[in-house]
């Protein structure tokens, strides 16, 4: 089965006025936000191909960017940026915001691309040890960088006339569904769709807001046959199963999602494991109330950070002394 790099294969020589922009698109474009762009994408418009030539540049397109990264991240740019369809869309306005003392992280980009089109774009979990905190909070209460990305949504959509567009991977699909509910009319006027891409849900209360939500049809969950993370918490979204290979949290990785050549390739339910661990994660997170949960997220983090690592890359460099 085809994967993301195949599609650019396909249809990178086909510009967006040509075919028009699809969900597997913006899938691609959403895989960029988890690259390290400090000091590449800033405020002003870099297109793709000058994103590119620039982490080469400064040696940054071979690093490592993380644990869980997706594996063929350098793959993807380079034949992205070297495509008609992709190459000169414009990546700009560019956050990171990292903050320890609040158990804050967020990275976030918009990319305008050929056809009026224009994608708000929230980076998944990163690397660091207190992302991952800050996933865990979401169990009990609402987090920082959930308002940030509203704020940005609407900033990003005020003075923008065409498609709009709201998309991430993972927690960047969090930031979607949480932003595109909660910002004001004015923006949500202006959405064409919101994507969350395999990622946890919201509150029961958020969940709630959404069911009751103007733009409630134009918000989807897009998740793979084995999905894990991104059945976590509430969701009441318009949901999209998609065939992928391999097993476990791997499909979570979404080079491993089956696409054709306008579209992804789906399944009418999911697999039988990713029904036992969605039930079971369920029971263990309905079984606690915020208090315990609070608890043993400050519980389990002090430990991870008393091992004196930042990221996950580091804690597993630790081994023993993690241990």
């Amino acid at each position: 089965m085809a994967d993301m790099i195949d599609y650019v294969s396909w249809r990178g020589d086909l510009s967006l006025e040509e075919r028009k922009i699809n969900v597997v698109d913006i899938l691609i474009m959403a895989q960029f936000a988890l690259l390290d762009l400090d000091g590449v994408v800033g405020k002003r418009p870099v297109t793709l191909k000058r994103m590119r030539d620039k982490m080469y540049k400064i040696g940054r397109a071979t690093v490592p960017v993380g644990l869980l990264a997706p594996r063929d991240m350098v793959g993807i740019m380079n034949v992205a940026a070297d495509s008609v369809r992709f190459g000169d869309a414009k990546l700009h306005d560019r956050i990171e915001i990292t903050d320890p003392g609040n158990d804050m992280q967020i990275t976030a980009f918009t990319a305008d691309m050929p056809g009026d089109n224009r994608l708000v774009i929230f980076s998944g979990t990163g690397d660091t040890i207190v992302a991952w905190k800050e996933d865990f909070n979401l169990m009990y209460k609402e987090v920082p960088s959930q308002k940030i990305a509203t704020e940005y949504l609407e900033k990003m959509a005020k003075n923008w006339h065409g498609n709009l567009y709201v998309t991430g991977h993972s927690k960047g699909g969090h930031l979607t569904l949480y932003s595109a509910v909660n910002c004001n009319e004015k923006t949500k006027a202006k959405i064409t769709a919101a994507y969350s891409f395999d990622g946890p849900g919201l509150s029961e209360s958020g969940v709630e807001k959404l069911v009751n939500c103007s733009i409630y049809d134009k918000i989807f969950n897009i998740i793979p046959e084995g999905s894990i993370v991104g059945r976590l918490f509430c969701h009441k979204e318009q949901t999209k199963i998609v065939k992928s290979d391999n097993i476990g949290l791997i499909q979570h990785d979404a080079f491993n999602w089956y696409v054709t050549r306008d579209d992804f390739v789906y399944s009418d339910k999911n697999l039988d494991w990713s029904d036992d661990i969605n039930a079971l994660t369920k029971s263990i997170i309905d079984g606690m109330d915020d208090k315990k949960r609070e608890e043993f997220t400050e519980a389990f983090y002090k430990v991870l950070f008393g091992s004196g690592a930042t990221t996950l890359t580091d804690l597993m460099s630790k081994g023993r002394e993690t241990l």
